[in-house]
């Protein structure tokens, strides 16, 4: 509400406390204005010109308000209250040094994860959520464009401990310009080429634990910045990560379990999933890509979608299959862990008999005797 003995401000009804703050602070003047035909004697029409150059004359005691707002309480009505204009002013003095900013964000994007059970699955069905988180940070470094200088040895080693599972971590600003996993979680590009680039970080040696953590069921891999890229699904940082070269396949993960994973999670996007088995470093065919040492990748596609009971996880996992084909997979390579050596086109011609959707297989199958 107007403090006493202020009028209400023209920004709007949803800004009045600042608005009666800005009235209440100027001398009283008598009233000089001419009497109106058709409103209250002595008080002349408001325009919105008048009122957009009081805003002016007054942005920067407006600017100085809004720091003490939180960002959800009240800072959005002042942006849309005062006009495109004055709105950039506002938020560019309200993101500038505002290191709180960055805690609250990352700490609201903590709160709103699950307590149990945070494993990657998060980064596909929470994705919202960590979009937020980056859309915020990435606002702040607009506005601080020294955000750089923060991205030292020592802070690196500093957070080197935080894994994010306590109920209430201690959170720091500079945690998100220093944390290589956090940073691939919430989708930060510009940070993480600045940590490869800059300070020269290992991509490969699970060192890093964010917000999320995997179990183990398909090997030693889980957890790594490569398997935390492919379940973000972010195309351009999954792709940034496999060309980095201080990247090594052969530290940090067998590829043959990350294959494995990539084939069976079909929430991850087909974008993500294409970079990853055409890239350079991935020989489809090569025996270090089998899953379990019998496994071909195209085998284990193949099995997985000839047992998916819905037309949408066939499509997508056919989608997979055709994908492995134009990558280079062989679909007669035979898989010796069967009763009789059998290939992925076995399989799939198989399934044009027993499948209750033969025209997913036809395509396939089509699409192997090329």
């Amino acid at each position: 509400m107007p403090t006493s003995g202020g009028k209400r401000s023209a920004v709007g009804d949803g800004s009045g406390e600042i608005g009666g703050a800005i009235e209440s602070e100027r001398p009283a003047e008598k009233d000089k204005s001419p009497k109106s035909a058709g409103g209250p004697p002595g008080k002349a029409p408001t325009t919105p010109t008048d009122s957009r150059s009081e805003i002016g004359a007054n942005i920067d005691l407006i600017g100085k308000i809004s720091l003490s707002m939180n960002s959800g309480d009240g800072l959005y009505e002042l942006c849309v209250a005062v006009g495109p204009k004055f709105a950039a002013r506002i938020r560019r003095d309200y993101l500038l040094k505002n290191e709180k900013y960055l805690v609250r964000s990352l700490e609201t994007l903590h709160r709103s994860l699950p307590t149990e059970k945070r494993s990657l699955r998060l980064l596909c069905y929470n994705r919202p959520h960590f979009d937020k988180c980056r859309d915020n940070i990435r606002a702040w470094m607009k506005v601080n464009t020294e955000w750089r200088s923060r991205c030292t040895e020592s802070n690196l080693a500093k957070y080197k401990g935080f894994t994010g599972k306590q109920t209430e971590p201690e959170i720091e600003a500079n945690l998100i310009f220093n944390h290589p996993a956090l940073i691939v979680e919430i989708g930060l590009i510009d940070i993480f080429r600045h940590l490869v680039e800059g300070l020269n970080i290992n991509l490969s040696k699970k060192i890093w634990k964010g917000f999320v953590r995997g179990g183990g069921c398909f090997g030693s891999w889980r957890g790594s910045l490569a398997d935390l890229a492919y379940n973000r699904s972010d195309v351009i940082l999954l792709k940034y990560l496999l060309s980095a070269p201080s990247f090594d396949w052969k530290e940090d993960t067998r590829l043959d379990n990350f294959l494995y994973e990539a084939v069976i999670n079909d929430c991850v996007t087909i974008g993500c999933f294409k970079s990853l088995v055409s890239h350079p470093k991935v020989n489809l065919n090569a025996p270090e890509a089998f899953h379990a040492g019998d496994f071909p990748p195209l085998h284990c596609a193949v099995m997985f979608a000839s047992r998916c009971g819905s037309v949408e996880r066939l499509s997508k996992c056919a989608e997979r299959v055709i994908t492995l084909l134009e990558a280079g997979a062989d679909p007669r390579i035979s898989c010796p862990d069967f009763p009789k050596p059998r290939s992925a086109l076995d399989i799939a011609r198989a399934q044009l008999h027993y499948s209750y959707w033969p025209e997913f297989w036809q395509e396939i199958v089509r699409k192997m005797d090329e």
